[in-house]
């Protein structure tokens, strides 16, 4: 009758450790520290990937912030916007901004993604240039539609960002 009790029964008489080992060897997880690694590596990946994105964003946030104070100190300098001529200065300022950009981060910008504005005011000495450049920016580390796409969703347009970035400058008159 004692042998019919459960092994962790607080009834069992003569409770040994020899039985405990054997035990857990037949109930032993093969493979489970390869499941680990697994798991751990899969999560140690996408913190990296973040990382990556993160950088990337913060970088070229940095490029466009750089890239339109360049622009309104060229356009606050330029004399075509004094002579009313505002067409040729707005491509002056267009085509420097884009030098900028594309020796930066080697991303080319249309005419559509960097806005001048200016001379500002009526008083002489007080007027301002204002360049703003503005940019969508697809991440190449495509962590968000990933996890997106792993739930069943179509993962698209998560990983787009809109930088955008003005500065101004008084015009040298």
């Amino acid at each position: 009758m004692i042998s019919s009790l459960p092994l962790f029964s607080p009834f069992y008489p003569q409770f040994r450790i020899e039985e405990l080992g054997t035990l857990m060897k037949h109930f032993a997880c093969k493979g489970q520290g390869s499941i680990e690694l697994v798991m751990s590596l899969l999560f140690f990946v996408m913190m990296l990937g973040t990382l990556l994105s993160l950088s990337l964003y913060m970088y070229m946030n940095h490029v466009f912030l750089t890239a339109a104070k360049e622009g309104a100190r060229v356009a606050a300098a330029d004399s075509n916007f004094g002579n009313g001529n505002t067409t040729q200065g707005t491509t002056d300022v267009q085509t420097w901004v884009n030098q900028f950009v594309q020796s930066s981060s080697g991303i080319t910008l249309n005419a559509n993604n960097v806005t001048v504005s200016g001379p500002n005011g009526s008083q002489v000495g007080s007027r301002t240039m204002t360049v703003t450049v503005s940019y969508q920016f697809n991440n190449p580390v495509q962590i968000r539609g990933f996890i997106d796409r792993l739930n069943g969703g179509s993962g698209t347009g998560l990983d787009t960002f809109n930088i955008t970035n003005t500065a101004t400058m008084r015009y040298e008159e």
